[in-house]
């Protein structure tokens, strides 16, 4: 079995898989008027790939949540993003040795979880939505 090195690109990018396969983040694109999905960015991967139609109107928003695709679409090797899949899924994550990189925050990425990750995530989104909603609604009040 192949012994890659992690970083945090690797770990960010496995993470983005994970929860793009458990559907909880959803790949960046659009609809068009009759409800088809389309990906904004298009990789070489995307071509081979059934245009969304009326009957399929996911097909590509299928794809772009595929180990392939995401791989390809971060320049990471699909085995390497494989492994770092089962090892995140298969493994305490203190037992994932990643480079002790310190964050923005001064935090070191590699002591967090990807429950802490997620959390963080989570709550950093939702002070996202709050601000946007109190600036609509601040617009349309007046």
């Amino acid at each position: 079995m192949a012994n890659f090195r992690w970083t945090k690109k690797l770990r960010r990018v496995a993470i983005e898989q994970i929860n793009l396969q458990a559907r909880v983040w959803h790949p960046s694109g659009d609809f068009d008027n009759a409800g088809r999905w389309y990906p904004t960015n298009y990789c070489k991967c995307c071509e081979s790939i059934r245009s969304p139609s009326r009957a399929y109107p996911y097909s590509l928003m299928k794809h772009c949540r595929t180990v392939s695709h995401v791989a390809r679409e971060h320049g990471i090797e699909e085995r390497r993003l494989r492994w770092a899949i089962r090892q995140i899924s298969s493994s305490k994550e203190e037992d994932i040795n990643l480079d002790k990189t310190p964050d923005h925050s001064g935090s070191n990425v590699a002591t967090k979880s990807a429950a802490q990750l997620d959390k963080e995530i989570r709550q950093t989104v939702q002070e996202f939505e709050a601000v946007v909603l109190e600036a609509l609604l601040e617009y349309h009040t007046k």
